[in-house]
């Protein structure tokens, strides 16, 4: 396992894609700390809500690590270069137990990457402003740990949901209708419904936004894992009987 997690790790260092990612993360959050920072005043600012509102620039890294996910796998089945990996590991479950484990932290490394350009772009600037954020507020913490929790996840969840739905047009685009259009459904007709899909599952984790409707964050990651969980089995199942060229 120890082998197949090292050969997971070295495709993705030595690939683009990753330095693509990063560059999106830098741009995309840039964008949504400064118009957070330029439009809220002063007063909403050096509040800790303010402030939580600034670290959500951040959350962009959740998406990003589903998106990486997906590509993982995908992109092995649109290059054709899974017949290798498969070739050298016929245990397939085993490989696509090791994507998973590799993408969930390659997904925590995506949370930990772009929360650091938030506060590295955020800190200077509210201090320029004469504001004074604080780290150490309890609430600050539990979503800077949902952040990374849902990052990690989600980078699993990617890659889980590609072992379902390897075509990597079909499985994005599938991906982003759910989360953008069939969510805001369910949100909508169904709101008892709604914190237990993953987008909401991963709202409770990072405690993005108010009222009851939320799960409680021990809640939100056990319905976060199930989903993971329960797509690389169906996914290991499906690989295992998948015919590959």
């Amino acid at each position: 396992m120890t082998g197949l997690l090292d050969s997971e790790w070295l495709k993705i260092r030595t690939t683009r894609t990753v330095v693509w990612y990063l560059l999106g993360l830098v741009i995309i959050v840039g964008i949504s700390v400064a118009g957070q920072i330029a439009n809220a005043p002063d007063s909403v600012l050096e509040s800790e809500v303010g402030f939580i509102d600034t670290l959500e620039a951040s959350g962009w890294a959740t998406l990003f690590a589903l998106l990486f996910g997906i590509i993982g796998l995908t992109g092995e089945y649109r290059h054709e270069t899974i017949t290798q990996t498969f070739l050298a590991t016929p245990v397939r479950d085993r490989v696509v137990a090791a994507k998973v484990v590799v993408y969930a932290a390659a997904g925590l490394l995506l949370g930990v990457f772009a929360l650091a350009v938030t506060l590295a772009m955020a800190l200077p600037w509210l201090t320029a402003k004469q504001v004074d954020p604080t780290l150490l507020d309890r609430d600050v913490g539990l979503f800077l740990l949902g952040l990374l929790a849902t990052a990690a996840l989600w980078g699993a969840l990617g890659l889980a949901f590609a072992s379902v739905v390897p075509n990597q047009v079909g499985a994005i685009v599938s991906a982003l209708i759910w989360l953008l259009i069939i969510e805001t459904i369910v949100s909508g007709l169904l709101p008892d419904v709604a914190p237990y899909t993953p987008g909401g599952a991963a709202r409770g984790l990072m405690r993005v936004s108010d009222g009851d409707d939320l799960l409680p964050m021990w809640a939100a990651a056990a319905v976060s894992v199930g989903y993971v969980v329960a797509l690389a089995v169906i996914g290991a199942r499906l690989v295992v009987r998948r015919d590959v060229t």
